[in-house]
């Protein structure tokens, strides 16, 4: 599989990959859903050396707890507080994103970033945003907050895991229907999910003992927010929805 690379010095070249290396493109992977859904918990079914970066005002990472396999970066701060200089808080977040990627902090096998919507919320801040600003500003907060991705999602890290919450988007323009997508404003509801080859929808059924956490793997209906980047004939093998744990959708490509 031939991909086209771009050096230091801007030069272009022409290379041959191997299915191992294009499987390293495919382990970029969103989960959203509701609230109580199973989604950080699901960060630990990927490959140890975890680090887990809780986006700033984000609060359900109490389900995650640390160990020889697992690092947690959390925040303790009010987001209400008028003391927050967001400027200076989004500069760290992407200082200590990039420590991360890089291994000062330790082996990383997987990087975990909880809370996208979370994060959209800190650059919006950082940017200026207020009430009164005008809709067209979104334009500058979605390129910072894609050029973050960018260097996330290109970073050598073997996996990559992501989490939003649910957002709902009308079918068009007007329209009182909607459809579930990523919680993100504007187009970036579904831009960000082009950024990711794997969009997980994480569901709870049942309950009590019959409780069973699943990720949704295909678009039915009202909710859009779950498909795959793949060619046809692996895409097809897998099923509609799979019990929470990523080895098992390795399994799956893995035949």
């Amino acid at each position: 599989m031939p991909i086209i690379t771009i050096d230091e010095k801007g030069e272009f070249s022409l290379e041959e990959i191997d299915l191992d290396s294009w499987k390293s493109t495919f382990r970029r992977v969103l989960v959203n859903g509701p609230p109580l859904s199973g989604k950080t918990t699901s960060f630990l079914t990927f490959p140890s050396k975890r680090h887990i970066l809780v986006a700033p005002g984000e609060l359900g990472h109490s389900s995650v707890r640390e160990d020889e396999n697992t690092k947690l970066y959390y925040w303790e701060f009010d987001p209400n507080s008028t003391n927050v200089q967001y400027m200076r808080l989004w500069v760290y977040v992407q200082r200590i994103t990039q420590e991360i990627l890089t291994g000062k902090h330790g082996e990383v096998t997987t990087f975990g970033l909880d809370g996208l919507h979370k994060l959209y919320t800190v650059v919006m801040l950082a940017k200026g945003w207020t009430p009164d600003s005008d809709p067209k500003e979104y334009v500058k907060y979605h390129a910072e907050f894609g050029k973050y991705m960018q260097m996330v999602l290109g970073s050598p890290t073997p996996y990559v895991v992501a989490s939003s919450y649910d957002g709902n988007e009308a079918l068009e323009a007007g329209s009182k229907i909607t459809q579930i997508f990523p919680d993100l404003p504007g187009k970036m509801a579904k831009q960000v999910m082009g950024m990711f080859p794997v969009v997980l929808h994480s569901e709870r059924n049942g309950d009590g003992a019959t409780e069973k956490f699943m990720w949704r793997l295909r678009s039915t209906g009202k909710i859009q927010a779950a498909g795959m980047h793949l060619p046809a004939e692996i895409r097809n093998r897998f099923p509609a929805e799979i019990e929470q744990d990523w080895s098992r959708v390795e399994a799956i490509v893995n035949q």
